[in-house]
């Protein structure tokens, strides 16, 4: 459990009061405090609203490794140490964003100084495989994953290289070309040498252990490549620095890599290295001045007679180096320039750089301490960097071949908070749920504007699906879960979820677990949906009672294996009477409609079922209310907008339809219900989340949009798929997700209630 509070900073929010009448309403104005998408968006809260960021936000970026997609379209497999966890996780991206979301390594600080490579498996025309060095800051250790898949949710060994002292700082890793085997470079902080490890098999489950360097403080920043010498690719080349001269040296050795030749490169630190189709090594590293230098080596020994030195940066400009090769050849170097704060690249035109085009990918403070030039995957010029200020990963790509254009993204903020649901107390606290590495986190707000929030992981592990959410009148969560083996309901024991008791709902079976809808009826008694992915039969599981200690499961429909079923929906109508409604795909027909089931009573004992047909479709994410009145209403997305479908009566025999005029990058998500029998139209999208009221029951008109939160530069972020509760004043209030950051945000109305509870 912990406690996540605003900063003096962020107070420094609560500023203007706005009077409107005879209303006092707060306006924020939420400025440079959350950045969370491509373009460094800023998330703002409307007049009239406060937000918060629930989660997905970890403190990244001083330690992760990029390995490069081996083949051009592929995907990238990258693994980021998170500090606040201290912790590796593993990462997929493409095209400069990645999704943090799957645990690598357990177990106390492990997964600093992390490097990795990929390798081919022992068995011919397999999928390269990661091989990811780190540290293992609680022993002192050198460790070694093997992950048996390209994406690497998880490492299929993790074993310990090198014991004893202090060992395993400032990996490096690289492919030994003649072998297929890895060599792994590190630094032993107990004896202050540099150190090797020579893999002796694909995997590297056996090796030995080398000493490259031993005189004075050497081995801090080392970095490793492979060169030719002859026919034979057996050249092992090392940079790395010499604490105690302040200088970089520059060794070569050859199999069995046990003795090196080592020069001084010069006074500087931080050196990279890649290898050239001549075979001879190119290094930059933050030299005299912390000027970028670069030096071209035109032999194998390196030696000042047959080096080639320019300074491609001006003082100050060669921190955090870092360099690639790029598919003609020639060599793509990065830098920070710590004068301008401007993180910059320099695309060689040829072998001797002599010339090279000067790219300033982004400039502002904090950028930089980290960074990796690679190549994205439609082989153009790509940095991964550090963002210091806001403990972020970014990432810059040329949009074109020849770069004319830099594409900034938000590369990763931490694991991935994603799907997320939640209720409002009658007070108009929120309580949220949502899923992070691929656990249901619970957020309960402490304030009516979530200003504090305790987070708690609840349901277990292992689900991908939305979990849901309700507040019990005696103001106790319920919580319906899925994982592998079934779902499962969370009965809360108090009012901040402090502990909690699972109870089986569907037992067990994976074809159980492909989603899970709640609904409360009148006396609070949780009622559940599921369905069997194998049968085709959709359940309705009811508690027995409010704290669900027993319950009674009843089919209430079954579809045959020929029907795809998607974007169900649950409510509890009048006389506490189930109602059901999904969408059908009938694959022998192509025809898709809508099915509406109603319980004939609270145990469901039968069912009066109506087909709405659909056209072209519903939306994905199913608006759909049960009115006051009781009858229902469903929102239906088509090519040019939408339709309201509102229900004649409480067995929707028959039905109304209302086109919508929608933006389509703004599609609407939420359908809600006032006393009035009004419909209110929450949605969310590009750069904005926000809702409409229908001026009538009929909703013959629609109302000016409304907006919640939203995001500068406006299309810096997208909303995905809103969901929307009214408060107890009609207001709307909103949880989303937003897709760049892939963290949750929670949008509260700031109503006369805050005011007279004294908010501050």
């Amino acid at each position: 459990m912990h406690n996540l509070d605003f900063t003096p900073r962020q107070k420094q929010i609560f500023d203007v009061l706005v009077c409107q009448g005879n209303q006092i309403r707060f306006v924020f104005a939420l400025i440079a405090l959350w950045f969370s998408s491509a373009a460094l968006a800023q998330i703002t809260a409307a007049p009239g609203y406060a937000i918060k960021r629930l989660d997905g936000k970890n403190v990244v970026g001083s330690h992760f490794a990029v390995t490069p997609a081996a083949n051009s379209g592929q995907t990238s497999p990258q693994f980021f140490y998170l500090e606040d966890r201290q912790a590796l996780y593993s990462a997929i991206c493409f095209n400069g964003e990645c999704n943090v979301n799957s645990t690598a390594l357990t177990g106390t600080d492990r997964g600093k100084y992390v490097s990795s490579a990929l390798v081919s498996p022992p068995s011919p025309g397999g999928t390269q495989i990661p091989l990811v060095a780190y540290y293992d800051a609680t022993n002192g250790d050198l460790r070694l994953g093997r992950c048996s898949f390209l994406s690497c949710s998880n490492f299929a060994s993790d074993s310990l290289l090198v014991s004893g002292g202090d060992t395993g700082l400032y990996t490096a890793i690289t492919v030994n070309p003649a072998t297929g085997f890895a060599v792994i470079s590190y630094y032993s902080q107990s004896l202050g040498d540099l150190g090797l490890y020579v893999c002796a098999d694909a995997t590297c489950t056996t090796g030995s252990v080398q000493t490259l360097a031993t005189a004075n403080d050497v081995g801090q920043n080392s970095a490793l490549a492979f060169g030719a010498n002859l026919a034979n690719f057996t050249n092992l080349f090392a940079v790395y620095d010499d604490v105690t001269l302040g200088q970089v040296l520059f060794s070569r050795t050859t199999a069995p890599f046990a003795m090196a030749s080592t020069i001084s490169l010069g006074v500087g630190s931080d050196a990279a290295i890649s290898v050239g189709g001549s075979g001879f090594p190119d290094i930059v590293y933050r030299g005299l001045n912390n000027a970028l230098t670069h030096v071209r080596c035109l032999t194998f020994d390196c030696v000042a007679a047959n080096q080639a030195v320019q300074s491609l940066g001006p003082a100050q400009g060669g921190f955090a180096p870092s360099i690639t090769r790029l598919p003609n050849g020639n060599a793509f170097i990065t830098a920070f320039n710590q004068a301008t704060n401007t993180l910059t690249g320099y695309v060689c035109n040829d072998a001797t750089c002599s010339a090279p085009q000067v790219l300033s990918f982004e400039s502002r403070a904090g950028l930089g301490p980290v960074s990796v030039a690679s190549v994205d995957q439609n082989a153009k010029p790509q940095v991964y960097y550090q963002d210091s200020l806001n403990a972020e990963v970014r990432s810059a790509d040329c949009t074109t071949t020849a770069c004319t254009a830099v594409q900034n993204r938000l590369a990763a903020n931490g694991l991935a908070a994603t799907l997320p649901d939640f209720a409002l107390r009658t007070d108009g606290r929120a309580v949220a749920i949502w899923l992070k590495d691929r656990t249901p986190t619970i957020g309960i707000c402490n304030d009516l504007a979530c200003n504090s929030l305790t987070v708690r992981a609840i349901c277990g592990g292992n689900t991908d699906q939305r979990p849901a959410i309700a507040i019990r009148p005696d103001g106790r969560p319920f919580v319906y879960c899925t994982s592998f083996g079934g779902s499962a309901a969370w009965d809360c024991n108090d009012a901040n979820c402090t502990t909690g008791t699972s109870r089986s709902v569907s037992g067990s079976g994976n074809s159980t677990s492909a989603f899970s809808y709640l609904a409360l009826d009148g006396a609070g008694i949780p009622v559940m949906l599921y369905r069997n992915d194998t049968t085709g039969q959709i359940f309705l599981f009811r508690c027995a009672n409010i704290n669900c200690t027993s319950g009674a499961t009843t089919v209430i429909a079954t579809e045959p294996s020929s029907t795809v079923l998607s974007e169900m929906a649950l409510a509890v109508s009048a006389g506490d009477r189930p109602v059901v409604s999904y969408q059908r795909w009938i694959t022998s027909t192509n025809t898709i409609e809508r099915r509406y089931l109603r319980c004939a009573d609270s145990a469901c004992s039968s069912v009066n079922a109506q087909t709405i047909p659909s056209t072209p479709r519903f939306s994905s994410t199913n608006p759909f209310a049960f009115k006051p009145a009781g009858t229902a209403s469903f929102v239906e997305t088509q090519a040019t907008g939408a339709r309201l479908i509102l229900c004649d009566g409480a067995d929707c025999t028959t039905f109304t339809s209302t086109t919508l005029v929608v933006a389509p990058q703004n599609p609407i998500s939420a359908l809600a219900a006032t006393p009035a029998n009004l419909s209110v139209l929450g949605n969310g999208g590009i750069g904005f989340v926000g809702f409409r009221n229908c001026a009538d029951a009929a909703c013959s008109s629609l109302g000016t949009v409304q907006t919640a939160l939203s995001s500068t530069p406006q299309n810096a972020a997208r909303f995905d798929a809103p969901r929307m509760a009214l408060n107890a004043d009609n207001q709307a209030a909103f949880v989303t997700d937003e897709f760049s950051g892939k963290d949750v945000w929670l949008a509260l109305p700031i109503s006369d209630t805050v005011f007279r509870s004294g908010f501050e």
